[in-house]
């Protein structure tokens, strides 16, 4: 940070999630977050190509998701789809838009029930 000191950075953030069981062991996650960062003094990033920039903090991202699983005793497996969209307001480099898609395995060992 400039000014010798950091300053603060505050999170600020909302998750929603929908769980439809659709059979005993099959089940739909649906869900979507907003997320924003600020911060009340400058940081100084490094951006992609090499060069510094100084600025405030102010990004505000939405994301979007969706899986279909099956439970098989602890584990579940799962396919998942989810799209995200950030914006910063002072720092081009911090922006992202776009989908992502894959597989998931998730184990629950003993107790964590």
């Amino acid at each position: 940070g400039r000014g010798g000191g950091l300053g603060h950075v505050r999170g600020f953030s909302l998750d929603l999630n929908l769980t439809i069981m659709i059979t005993r062991r099959i089940d739909m996650r649906i869900g979507g977050a907003r997320d924003r960062t600020l911060s009340d003094g400058f940081v100084t990033v490094v951006l992609d190509d090499g060069t510094t920039q100084t600025g405030k903090r102010d990004d505000l991202a939405y994301v979007g998701r969706a899986d279909i699983g099956m439970r098989l005793g602890r584990a579940r497996t799962s396919i998942f789809v989810s799209y995200t969209t950030r914006d910063s307001q002072f720092f081009s480099d911090f922006g992202i838009q776009g989908f992502q898609a894959g597989a998931r395995v998730e184990y629950a060992p003993q107790g964590s029930r």
